[in-house]
């Protein structure tokens, strides 16, 4: 009895313990089922996201229209864009057309310009070459270099070949009145500039010391030049003796055996060797500064002005240029409206330190303009008046011999360069 009671016991607790497990086991199936369908729904909905809108032919062909309606409405809205863009490069194209034969009419009126340019200039070259004929003779000729009377006195800025003309005695270096002396080096440490000594040697020169402060001397550049028969050319410095003057022309009527002819403006004829001075002291004269033609007339003029030039363009600067024409002026620029504007500003007036600060009323345009052109008559009378007495016969040729006397005790007149 109590065995059987014991097993009957025993019984009914395993019967207890897997009823646990299966509704455990039922708990955990459901558990299971339930995550493995939260997990699929969200992978389904796309991580919460919501679903993609179809777009373009997609959405056409998901509308309510068939497919064939859908690509026929999305055909003909191409073919729409397509003309429009036809058309606006139709438009483009007759604007392109109209642009390019305004640009090749503009071309043919250049080209023609330019002809008639470059005939002139054949033929000027055609005049020139028979004007210029004959051999040529090299010569060299002296520049200038503008020094200020302080940039004199400075050793460095001399240079090996350059050329100084002294205008007084200096014994202490052996120089007299009217030599030239070409540089053969400059001594930085002793401040003094070695000048050929005319025997082979050379002597120490000290600019600060001697002739450079005082106006005793003028430094130029050497360069050579060629003449010939018919070229123009203009002195570059005065020489009493000669009758030659400064910034007047003469043509060169012959070269051979060493010398040069000359026929001056006043009709003389004058012939110069290798030796002489003035020779050194001259330039071609197809071109020239407005400076150094004031006072002069001529039948054609062609004058070339910068636009935008600080200094020289100036209402006074145009006034001489064109103003040296008797027939017919040609005025050649970089930039034609600049230069209207800068002619219409710089009247070329000199303003006093008092006109400047208001204390003195400044001169009327009109009258300053026509002062320049009395003080520019004043200046071709007495130019006309030095050529007249060129001319003149035995009766002025005293004070003509006084004049030259006069001018030689003075030594040579600096070139200007001008």
């Amino acid at each position: 009895m109590t065995a059987t009671a014991n097993d009957a016991r025993a019984q009914g607790v395993d019967a207890d313990a897997g009823g646990v497990r299966r509704r455990q086991l039922l708990l955990f199936s459901g558990m299971a089922a339930a995550a493995l369908v939260a997990l699929a729904l969200w992978l389904g909905a796309g991580s919460g996201a919501p679903p993609p809108v179809a777009t373009g032919i997609d959405a056409e062909l998901a509308g309510p229209d068939t497919a064939e309606e859908a690509w026929t409405r999305r055909s003909e809205a191409r073919i729409g864009t397509i003309e429009a863009r036809l058309r606006e490069m139709e438009t483009d194209a007759r604007r392109l057309g109209a642009e390019n034969e305004r640009l090749r009419e503009k071309l043919a009126v250049d080209a023609a310009d330019a002809r008639t340019v470059i005939d002139r200039q054949a033929a000027m070259i055609e005049d020139l070459e028979r004007r210029v004929h004959g051999p040529a003779v090299g010569v060299e000729r002296l520049v200038s270099k503008g020094y200020t009377q302080a940039e004199k006195a400075l050793a460095g800025n001399y240079a090996k070949g350059d050329v100084v003309a002294f205008y007084r005695d200096y014994r202490r270096i052996g120089v007299a009145k009217g030599d030239e002396r070409r540089v053969a080096g400059v001594d930085h440490a002793r401040r003094a500039v070695l000048l050929d000594d005319g025997r082979g040697g050379t002597v120490a020169w000290k600019p600060a010391q001697i002739g450079g402060r005082k106006g005793g001397t003028e430094v130029y550049r050497a360069e050579g030049i060629e003449l010939r028969a018919g070229d123009r050319i203009r002195w570059t410095r005065n020489d009493a003796g000669l009758g030659v003057v400064n910034s007047r022309t003469a043509e060169v009527l012959a070269v051979g055996n060493g010398r040069v002819a000359f026929q001056m403006e006043d009709g003389r004829k004058l012939v110069m060797g290798d030796g002489d001075p003035q020779l050194r002291h001259l330039d071609h004269a197809w071109a020239s500064t407005a400076h150094a033609f004031q006072g002069r007339t001529v039948d054609n003029v062609i004058a070339a002005m910068e636009a935008r030039h600080p200094h020289l363009t100036t209402q006074k600067g145009f006034y001489v240029e064109i103003s040296r024409a008797r027939d017919r002026a040609e005025l050649v620029t970089d930039d034609a409206a600049g230069l209207r504007a800068q002619l219409q500003a710089a009247t070329g007036e000199r303003i006093a330190a008092l006109e400047g600060i208001g204390e003195m009323p400044r001169e009327a345009p009109d009258l300053a303009a026509g002062a320049a052109h009395t003080r520019e008559k004043a200046s071709e009378e007495r130019t006309a008046d030095m050529a007249a007495g060129a001319r003149t016969g035995s009766g002025s040729r005293t004070t003509e011999r006084e004049s030259a006397d006069r001018e030689r005790s003075r030594g040579p007149e600096p070139d200007l360069g001008l």
